[in-house]
């Protein structure tokens, strides 16, 4: 991280604090702004464009609470990440700040060491969102002006591939300097410190995930046959349903599989892909979902020569205009979910898999609900 390119802002009105702190960063090579109460910091923030605020929660007229939420509210500086300066340990000013949006606290008086881990881990985390998400940007833009058979072409190109390089550098280093951090002797073992560098590793580890799905579109190779084994449906429907165990009750959905022992059946393919493309189909069933609503994993073996295997959620209908959009590339129903966690590729990834292995995705509204089916050849 090139320190002497990062800005600081500092709020504050005691001078001792402000020299204190100064003196830490000035030596680090931070360029560094100084504001002596909350007005000011509203004034110098938009001007000066900080890579970081440290904000003094004390202060006359406009305590860093307020100055912290109205920062928050404004669109040029609401993305700048805050940390509190405070002598104050209570709980529920703790709480307050991270509410009003801050990342982090710092307490008084200030640990040298302390100080700069927090900056730089919270300002490599920014940079690397910001560069994660002006990449992807020029992705979904290049792939969405292309055809379907463009498409394809563009994503094994060598812009794939600076994308690999560009984004899993700085997102590795993000999480081995957050694991040091994890291990440092400077942070203590209370509630604080732990959930601080907790926060950054999800948030780093997520990330990777996202950039992961984009290069598996690229990677995954044409030919597969070498992979293929013969999967028990009952064991990779289990595995799927364990993977997604923390997703199902952080959302509050039940999953039921009525897929049983005595019920399994074999098929044949890669148990790598039928994995994610059920995975997939699971992700979202959960996501976009209904609170206490459920997700219920179903087999079929008709006549026809096929097995169908069906994943049905209670959540709301898919637009029929969209039945066959879900699965394009970065696709979204953002308008029904945006708190919902991914960059649209999953289901690119499913059908591109069944594809491959020559299945079948289809998907389906219900009364209740909608269906996703896979549609997998026998023997």
């Amino acid at each position: 991280m090139e320190l002497e390119e990062n800005k600081v802002l500092i709020v504050d009105d005691t001078p001792a604090n402000i020299e204190v702190l100064k003196e830490i960063l000035e030596e680090q090579g931070f360029n560094i702004a100084v504001a002596k109460n909350g007005k000011q910091a509203l004034l110098y923030a938009p001007k000066f464009e900080p890579d970081i605020i440290l904000l003094d929660i004390m202060m006359p007229e406009m305590d860093g609470f307020e100055t912290c939420e109205r920062l928050k509210a404004d669109d040029y500086t609401k993305d700048i990440p805050i940390i509190f300066l405070t002598a104050k340990v209570e709980t529920e000013d703790v709480t307050k700040g991270l509410g009003l949006g801050a990342v982090d606290y710092v307490l008084k008086p200030f640990n040298h060491e302390e100080v700069l881990s927090r900056i730089k881990t919270h300002i490599c985390l920014r940079q690397s969102v910001l560069k994660n998400e002006q990449l992807i940007k020029e992705l979904k833009d290049t792939i969405l002006l292309l055809n379907e058979e463009q498409r394809e072409n563009v994503a094994k190109s060598e812009f794939l591939s600076r994308m690999s390089h560009e984004l899993r550098t700085p997102m590795h280093a993000i999480l081995g300097f957050s694991q040091l951090l994890q291990q440092s002797k400077n942070v203590k073992a209370d509630d604080r410190d732990l959930d601080s560098v907790a926060q950054i590793l999800k948030a780093g580890n997520h990330l990777l995930s996202l950039i992961d799905n984009v290069l598996d579109f690229s990677q995954v190779k044409t030919e597969i046959q070498n992979n293929y084994k013969q999967i028990s449906t009952y064991e990779i429907t289990k595995d799927v349903i364990s993977s997604q165990r923390s997703l199902a009750d952080k959302f509050k959905i039940k999953v039921v599989n009525n897929i049983q022992s005595e019920d399994n059946l074999d098929v044949k393919g890669d148990p790598k892909l039928l994995f994610q493309i059920l995975d997939s189909f699971l992700s979202n069933g959960i996501q976009y979902n209904k609170e206490n609503g459920s997700v219920t994993f179903e087999q079929d073996s008709n006549e026809d020569g096929f097995l169908y295997i069906s994943v049905i959620n209670t959540g709301d209908k898919i637009p029929d205009d969209m039945l066959e959009k879900i699965f394009e590339p970065f696709f979204r129903l953002e308008a029904h979910k945006k708190s919902v966690d991914g960059i649209g590729m999953g289901l690119t990834l499913a059908k591109k898999f069944a594809t491959l292995m020559g299945y079948s995705i289809s998907v389906n509204n219900l009364a209740d609900g909608c269906c996703f089916k896979l549609k997998i050849p026998k023997g």
